[in-house]
């Protein structure tokens, strides 16, 4: 049974709530920490904005993560319905959810294109850690790259192009048997 959204027992629904409040706990500790940050008088303007701006864009994603609770219209008419849904909320946002726990299963089509996009977009965004890295320890400022820097840069977009468009046999094997 799945830790997260779990309403089907009272003792899941207490469970689930207590995470809850473990993690706006943490998410309140992290917003403190980002606005000392800003208070913070740093040596270094790179490393000031790196940190600040890095503890935004967590704190951004924590927020996205309560909108996940909220329930689904399905589990709107099942807790009218039954006045206990077995789940509230869930991992996809904006879209319902087909399968628990793995909302990009459900299609065979589809989830076979979003796997190959997220492996091209994975592969790209691997590719352009390890350039910028190397640009980095070359000592070489992010917003003037030298020739090699940018010839990675696009081999890491072209890697991740050819991955998302790269034909799978598995596609076939997810299409739904009529």
């Amino acid at each position: 049974m799945p830790s997260h959204f779990n309403a089907a027992t009272p003792l899941d629904t207490a469970l689930f709530a207590i995470m809850g409040v473990g993690i706006t706990i943490f998410w309140i500790a992290e917003l403190f920490l980002a606005v000392q940050t800003f208070r913070q008088p740093f040596t270094d303007a790179t490393r000031a904005w790196g940190i600040r701006l890095g503890l935004v864009a967590t704190l951004l994603g924590g927020a996205i993560g309560a909108v996940m609770t909220n329930p689904t219209p399905a589990q709107v008419a099942e807790l009218r319905a039954s006045g206990q849904p077995t789940m509230v909320g869930g991992h996809a946002v904006g879209v319902p959810t087909a399968v628990p726990a793995c909302p990009s299963r459900a299609g065979a089509p589809r989830a076979a294109t979003s796997a190959r996009a997220v492996v091209g977009l994975g592969v790209a965004w691997i590719g352009m850690t390890i350039v910028l890295h190397a640009q980095a320890l070359r000592a070489q400022p992010l917003i003037e790259p030298d020739g090699l820097t940018i010839l990675g840069v696009v081999l890491a977009v072209i890697a991740g192009v050819v991955m998302a468009a790269w034909p799978t046999r598995r596609a076939a094997r997810l299409a739904p048997a009529n």
